[in-house]
Order: C-alpha cells, then sequence, then structure tokens
C-alpha cells in the first residue's frame, strides 16, 4: 500500500515539476501574417489624391481606401518601390529593409520580421515618416507621407 502512495507522490511531483518544460508547447503561435505597409498622406497646400499604388518589383496593385492604403511587403526581396497614381502625375517611394526569419519552435516553425526599415531612393516625395519600427516580431509598419506642392 505504501509502494502505492509514493507510486502516486512521485508521479505527482515529477508532473508538477515539468510543467515549465511543457509550457512552450502551450503558448500561441504568432499568426502568420504577410508583412504590411499602411501609407497615409498629408496634403499641405494642395489636396493630391492618388488612386492607386503599384509595387514595380512584383506589379502588384493596391487600391486607396479612404485616403490610405495598405501594401503587402515583399517575402522576397530586401528593396521595394511603389508607384504613385492619380492619372495625372506619378510618384515614387522605395522602401529598404531586412527579412529576419526566425526559428520560433517545433510547433510554430519559422516567423518573419521585418527589421531597419528606411526610406531610399529613388523616392520623389521630401518627407516621408515612418511612424512605428519596433523590431520585435514586426510585420506592420505605418508611413506618413507629407506632400509640399
Amino acid at each position: 500500500m505504501k509502494t502505492v502512495r509514493k507510486l502516486k507522490l512521485l508521479i505527482g511531483i515529477s508532473f508538477f515539476v515539468s510543467m515549465p518544460f511543457f509550457s512552450n508547447c502551450l503558448e500561441p503561435c504568432p499568426e502568420p501574417i504577410e508583412p504590411v505597409l499602411g501609407v497615409r498622406f498629408t496634403n499641405v497646400n494642395s489636396p493630391v489624391l492618388y488612386q492607386t499604388a503599384t509595387a514595380k518589383e512584383t506589379k502588384n496593385v493596391f487600391n486607396n481606401s479612404n485616403g490610405f492604403f495598405s501594401l503587402a511587403l515583399s517575402l522576397n526581396q530586401d528593396q521595394l518601390t511603389y508607384f504613385f497614381s492619380n492619372g495625372i502625375r506619378t510618384d515614387t517611394l522605395t522602401l529598404s529593409y531586412k527579412r529576419d526569419f526566425k526559428f520560433e519552435s517545433e510547433r510554430c516553425g519559422f516567423v518573419l520580421n521585418i527589421l531597419d526599415l528606411k526610406i531610399t531612393n529613388p523616392t520623389s516625395f521630401k518627407r516621408v515618416k515612418i511612424e512605428n519600427d519596433n523590431g520585435i516580431f514586426s510585420t506592420s509598419y505605418f508611413i506618413n507621407v507629407t506632400i509640399d506642392d
């Protein structure tokens, strides 16, 4: 009888001691989200409204949604150029970034972080500000573009 009690006690202690080792299995995996760039335009002197944005490298076309563009960042390249057009004029915005594929866990596999998002040339906008760039499990960035025409 004592042996059975000792065995139950040993199993119970082993279970509680091993919980921290298995807690990673219970952690949720990060959502598999494609990296996104949100772009909003602020017009200083004239209302320039772009209807479309086209990614030079991928030929993807994105439409204006209430003055806001939600653009996909490439999983295959470290630089993208977007052409913003309103039918009369076209402006250019070029971005560079580092893609960091990190092994999260056996269960979750690899996750992608976008690091060091920067505005590079050619860019026809004079004032472009990256609103957030936290660099840790980064999949979303926001850019405010001021047009000084």
